[in-house]
Formats: C-alpha cells, structure tokens, sequence
C-alpha cells in the first residue's frame, strides 16, 4: 500500500528477506517492528507503533499476616495468601513489536502468532494477564477481540493449547504514553484461573483479531531466556525470535500446610490457652 516517495524496498531486520519487501506496489506484513526513520511518519503510513515504557517492578504474591486472639483464627489466616504477581516479564526500552494477528479484513487470515515460555517456581492459579503491545504498517486500528492461550511444553517448543480464553473487544487497551513510539497496556481477567504447576515449562500465546493495515505487535520484553517463538505467514513460517515478551501473570497460591513442628508449637499453644481459661474460671 505505499507508494509515491516510498522506497521501492523496505529495510529488513536479518532472516526476513523477500516476505518483507514491497511487492506490486503493495506492503506486505512484516514479522517485526524493530527501528523507524522519519519515513514512518510521513503520509500518514506509520503512526505509532513500537512501545518502550517504564520498567514495572518485579512483584512476587503478597502474603497477609494478620494477629488474632484465638490461635485457630491465627491458623487460618496465616495460611491464606492475598491474589498478587506471580511472574513478570517487564517491558524494554527502545525494544522490538513483533508480529501477532489474526486479519479479518486484509485477505490474510491467521498473519502471525508468538508464543513465549514461562515457569513458576511454585504451583497458582493464574487468573489475570497483562502484556503490552502497539502498532505499525497504518494508524492503529480497533481490535475486535484476543485469543489468549496457554500451550504445553515438547522439547522446547510449544506443544498443544492446554486453555484458551475469548478476550472480547480490545483488553482494555489503554494509552500509557507515546516515549519514544505509542505504547498501550492491556489486560484480561480471565473467565476461570490456568491452574499452572510449579517447575513446569508453559508458553503463553496471544493473538489479536483486527484487519490489516496495521499490524499489531506484542512488545519486546526481558527476564526470560532471552527468546520466543513466532509463526508468520512468510518465510519459515515457525522460528524463534530474540528477545523475550512483555507479560505479567497474576493469581494465587494454594494454602501453605504448616510443618509438623509448627503444627506442634500451636498445639502446645492451645493448650496453654485453655489452661489458662480454667484458672481464670476457677478464681
């Protein structure tokens, strides 16, 4: 779609090669939004897009300690824990969009889809998600829905979708600040918690549904290992992509079972707590 002033090809980040270049005087799709000229801003071709926003601090599940009179009530409380972060993969800086989108109107179908792996190192309910992403290749657009999917490990790679979720309409999208490019945040609560186990490699998946022009991306994010996995209509089309995804998990962890030696401390308490109650009755 560009044409006039535009170069007859497009810079290409390494491994792209000819799916990335203008063809019949149309733009293709690219896998990756990596860097911009002034070019991306003229003719109203390339507004917004790649995001870098702050860095959000690293959050572990939040525990709630609370005194009570009767140890019972200090049993229950102290193995309750509050919903909170479970893993985090904060967002970088001057990083790369890559390519996620299902198009329903370009005449493309199933463009690309990204997948990046995750382990917790103890067994939650995940019931939350946040991830940010932005646009390029055409003004933003209105996304229709997202498909959020968690998928099983074989041999590093994804394997199958072990739950998927309908995101109606566009997750929230929330404008957080143009930095250096247009950034949204968005967010799910998902329908019922992915009860993911401790130690156990998942790849999170997720795919928008808007018609192309533009492209969204999901963007670049770090703390994992350094990589994720894209399928893309051209080339390849499945190959891992450096750098990692910017995602956050949230949810809970099951109720902690107290060790023999704590259950015997309180035991003991108890007991010295009702003596205590028959003295009191006694005098």
């Amino acid at each position: 779609m560009a044409g006039g002033a535009d170069a007859d090809h497009l810079d290409v980040v390494t491994g792209v090669e000819s799916a990335l270049r203008l063809v019949a005087d149309r733009r293709k799709p690219r896998h990756v939004f990596d860097t911009c000229d002034e070019s991306c801003y003229t003719g109203n071709k390339l507004r917004g897009f790649a995001q870098h926003l702050g860095r959000t601090r690293k959050g572990r599940p939040m525990r709630r300690f609370a005194f009570a009179v009767l140890p019972v009530f200090a049993l229950a409380l102290a193995t309750a824990r509050a919903p909170g972060q479970l893993y985090e993969q904060p967002l970088v800086y001057g990083g790369t969009l890559y390519a996620t989108q299902n198009d329903t109107g370009g005449g493309y179908g199933q463009l690309a889809q990204l997948w990046d792996n995750f382990q917790l190192g103890s067994s939650a309910s995940i019931g939350s998600v946040t991830w940010y992403g932005g646009y390029w290749n055409g003004a933003p657009g209105p996304i229709s829905q997202f498909s959020l999917s968690f998928w099983s490990d074989i041999g590093g790679l994804p394997g199958v979708p072990l739950a998927t979720y309908t995101i109606a309409g566009n997750a929230n999208e929330t404008w957080v600040g143009p930095y250096t490019y247009q950034s949204y945040l968005y967010s799910a609560n998902l329908s019922s918690p992915f009860q993911a186990t401790a130690g156990t490699q998942y790849w999170l998946s997720l795919v928008p549904d808007i018609a192309y022009p533009p492209q969204w991306g999901w963007a670049q994010g770090t703390g994992g290992d350094g990589s994720a996995y894209q399928y893309f209509i051209y080339g390849g089309p499945y190959g891992f992509v450096d750098g990692d995804l910017a995602f956050a998990l949230y949810g809970s962890e099951p109720s902690e079972v107290p060790e023999a030696s704590s259950m015997a401390a309180l035991v003991s308490f108890m007991g010295l707590g009702l003596a205590g109650l028959r003295r009191l009755r006694k005098s």
